[in-house]
């Protein structure tokens, strides 16, 4: 029954991207590093000590929120067949992430094949995190991935408005084949929009797919895998001429995965986060401890949304002597 509600659940939400994007945020997040000479983080700068500049202008800051503070940490996890060899190690390292967060962060999970899954809604309950990890790919059969209609669902439904303090992290092999609401431009300009610090971790689907299709062309008896068509790689139907099939599948499954690469690339750069490739199992927990890291210093400002001045590049800086500061927002991006 719970799984039945959430399943009816993400149908909602998928209508909700089209009225939330009319309403901008309260507030734009600049996230950013304050540090002192000796490369230590400085936490209890006030507002009056911080100027934000967009070229020569000075821009109001409202608020300065420092790395106590909590921030709300979202995974959308690519459920679709190629990440069988990775679930367990999902399983298992995405449960130590959250339970090394602070109390008070809050965390949500979203997954997605051919369609879009809540998992755990939004708490700081780590029980019901833990309950939604330990079914992860466990009750979906989906046999496409949604990927930009993910990604903007994710973003405009379940991030916005909850405050500046939050993370993305955004898993998939980076395959698109499904979405029929979003392009791939629109996703992006989704993640520009948002100011939801977005990292990006993306697993590596090219062993199941040379497996699908070589076992499709050599084993008569071979039955594709549940999910799966066994006919295409990435929506590219691989041909039948004989004498070059295997080379033929490699260079199809090559040219998938580089525009794979690409795209996810351009979420981690459009979210303001970074980009990480998982090739074994064993790559994640050293992908999360840079995560955590990142976020355990971060500082957040804000200022009020410029309507109508398109994307916009911003500096920062503070009146504290030995103080600097290090962005990682680039620019905002107001609606």
């Amino acid at each position: 029954m719970r799984r039945l509600f959430w399943c009816l659940l993400s149908l909602s939400i998928l209508a909700a991207p089209a009225a939330a994007a009319k309403k901008p945020p309260p507030e734009v997040p600049l996230h950013v590093h304050f540090l002192d000479s000796e490369g230590y983080a400085v936490t209890d700068l006030q507002p009056d000590e911080v100027k934000v500049l967009q070229g020569t202008r000075e821009l109001e800051v409202r608020r300065v929120l420092g790395p106590d503070e909590p921030f709300d940490i979202g995974l959308v996890l690519d459920v679709s067949p190629s990440v069988e060899t990775y679930v367990d190690a999902i399983r298992d390292e995405t449960s130590r992430l959250f339970h090394s967060t602070r109390p008070r962060d809050q965390g949500m999970i979203l997954t997605f094949d051919s369609r879009i899954y809540v998992d755990c809604d939004w708490t700081d309950d780590r029980r019901e995190i833990d309950e939604a990890i330990f079914e992860l790919g466990l009750h979906k059969g989906g046999d496409s991935s949604v990927i930009y209609d993910a990604l903007a669902v994710s973003l405009e439904a379940k991030f916005w408005e909850r405050g500046p303090r939050q993370l993305l992290i955004f898993f998939s092999d980076g395959v698109e084949t499904g979405s029929e609401d979003t392009k791939e431009e629109e996703s992006l300009e989704v993640a520009r929009r948002s100011g939801v610090l977005t990292y990006v971790i993306q697993y590596d689907p090219r062993p199941h797919y040379l497996r699908l299709h070589r076992g499709a062309m050599y084993d008569p008896t071979w039955e594709p895998p549940p999910g799966t068509t066994g006919t295409s790689v990435g929506g590219i139907f691989v041909g039948s001429g004989r004498p070059s099939r295997t080379d033929r599948a490699g260079y199809m499954v090559g040219r998938m995965f580089d525009r794979a690469v690409q795209y996810l690339r351009k979420v981690a750069e459009s979210g303001r986060g970074e980009y990480h490739m998982m090739l074994e199992p064993s790559d994640l927990a050293s992908i999360y401890r840079r995560i955590l890291t990142d976020l355990e210093h971060l500082s957040t400002v804000t200022i009020d949304p410029t309507p109508g001045q398109g994307i916009q590049g911003v500096t920062i800086e503070t009146t504290r002597p030995g103080v600097t500061a290090q962005l990682l927002t680039k620019g905002f991006w107001p609606h």
